[in-house]
């Protein structure tokens, strides 16, 4: 079951400000009504431009509700009832699917699939996640190379910025960078979206990302096919792939497949999981365990909480807003008494035990 609220996103708070790319929930709602004020879209929903326009065609036929056609986004959707558009009345009506397998990807086994037309329930943290992730590849393509005919012409600038046709080196020459970006020349960025003020500090990776405004990628950071919102930033030596990260957030740990919600910090050092050893991941939806998509999942850090330094997180948690989780005082080696003999030791309540 989704939250009672229909302005909530379970594990972060209000849907409203959350992170949908670059922009908040609100503001792409809000560009949706304006572009298509005639197409009416499911509280908690959102959709691409492709599907709204795909709507208003079908609508001309008459009145219909229409939801997301083919399996592009599926697994999102069993964590709740299927996104739809269209009107409140009539038969529901898929959309035409056009789909594409992203090559060499594959998550729980199956291929992933992605398209230009999608609508997307936002009732869980887990749905955020996906939704950034199933919808990036075609954000980042619409930010980079657009349509006709702006699509010709910016791949022809990067052919030649790239000076070869090889699909790597052009990919490396995409971008978009707006006014007051900084990337230092030790730095790495290759088919990413830059927005005003964001900086890339020596020597980090930044590829398939979207970074919001004045969000910062500090000196041998990674992060990877992951969004991060207004003034997020990613500390030295942090890694962040295929995540979150709204806006004020702040992360130095591990992080994969997970959301930090907004102002929410995690300490060098912690490591939020994302897979078990044996099994699929599950987490928690209204209260039941349930399957993650496609079988894995990371951590959601609610707003304003904080993961301290050390802390490891099992996959498919929440840490409540607000809250403060610090290690095990006992797990720090406080009394460096080495016991006689000792060649192998474990820290165990502040002090060495002896293995060997």
């Amino acid at each position: 079951m989704l939250p009672a609220a229909p302005d909530v996103v379970e594990g972060l708070g209000p849907r409203a400000e959350r992170q949908l790319f670059d922009q908040t929930v609100e503001v792409w709602r809000a560009r949706s009504q304006k572009d298509f004020p005639e197409i009416l879209v499911e509280p908690g929903t959102v959709a691409s431009a492709s599907a709204l326009r795909a709507a208003r065609q079908l609508l001309r036929a008459g009145p219909r509700r229409l939801v997301p056609g083919g399996s592009t986004f599926a697994p999102v959707h069993a964590l709740g009832a299927p996104a739809w558009l269209g009107q409140a009345d009539g038969a529901p009506e898929p959309l035409p699917p056009d789909e594409r397998e992203v090559p060499g990807l594959q998550l729980g086994g199956a291929p992933v699939r992605i398209a230009d037309a999608w609508a997307v329930h936002l009732g869980h943290w887990s749905q955020l996640l996906w939704g950034n992730l199933l919808g990036l590849p075609v954000f980042l393509f619409d930010a980079m190379l657009g349509r006709n005919p702006l699509f010709f012409w910016r791949l022809g600038r990067a052919i030649l910025r790239a000076r070869s046709f090889r699909a790597e080196r052009v990919g490396a020459a995409l971008g978009v960078r707006e006014p007051g970006v900084e990337v230092h020349p030790s730095a790495t960025v290759e088919a990413s979206v830059l927005r005003r003020g964001a900086r890339v500090h020596a020597g980090a990776v930044v590829r398939g990302a979207v970074l919001g405004e004045g969000a910062v990628v500090e000196e041998l950071a990674m992060v990877e096919g992951a969004v991060l919102g207004a003034g997020a930033r990613v500390q030295r030596m942090a890694m962040a792939k295929y995540s979150v990260i709204e806006s004020g957030a702040a992360f130095a740990g591990i992080m994969q497949l997970g959301v930090l919600g907004a102002g929410a910090v995690v300490k060098q050092g912690a490591i939020l999981m994302d897979m078990r050893l044996e099994g699929d991941v599950r987490v928690e939806v209204g209260g039941t365990l349930r399957p993650a998509p496609f079988g894995m999942l990371g951590v959601c850090v609610g707003p304003r909480a904080v993961v301290a330094q050390g802390v490891r997180i099992a996959p498919g948690r929440v840490v409540p807003a607000g809250l403060t989780v610090l290690s095990e005082a006992g797990s720090v080696l406080s009394r460096l008494t080495v016991p006689e003999g000792c060649r192998v030791a474990r820290v165990k309540d502040g002090g060495l035990e002896s293995l060997k």
